[in-house]
């Protein structure tokens, strides 16, 4: 096969370009989620109202993929399980927080019980998403 650079095969260019911009979108709002979530351990969630968030979060989550749908079964037919893993771990703070919001608000689990846990929480996905924020604004040229 030709060597061509900038080249993937497993996605059309426009496909893998709409695939990464809508991960990236994703990680920035879960950057700034749950930057703003660690305040959800100090005020009492009830399950509505954790159902209610994580259901905002799955809306915005649908709002920003609206063209991503477009090629994702493209991306799924032609993209090893390892590839999708790569392209989707920079999201990991969005679906991490959406799945415990949702955990709470179906009644899997108890958020007294994520309560308990805070100051680890807290502490890892704070920290690291404003070290990845940082990161972010200092990639920008001109800065």
């Amino acid at each position: 096969m030709l060597m061509i650079g900038g080249f993937n095969p497993s996605l059309s260019w426009r496909g893998q370009e709409v695939a990464k911009k809508y991960i990236g979108n994703l990680a920035t709002a879960g950057n700034w989620l749950s930057i703003g979530g660690g305040a959800l351990f100090f005020i009492p969630i009830t399950q509505k109202m954790a159902f209610t968030i994580g259901c905002a979060m799955m809306a915005i989550a649908l709002f920003l993929g609206r063209e991503y749908r477009k090629y994702v079964d493209e991306l799924l037919a032609q993209t090893s399980l390892i590839k999708l893993l790569l392209l989707l771990a920079p999201s990991w703070r969005f679906l991490l927080i959406t799945t415990l919001l949702l955990g709470a608000g179906i009644g899997l689990s108890e958020w007294e019980a994520f309560g308990q846990m805070k100051a680890v929480v807290i502490g890892v996905v704070t920290s690291s998403a404003v070290i990845d924020l940082s990161r972010s604004k200092s990639d920008i040229p001109g800065r």
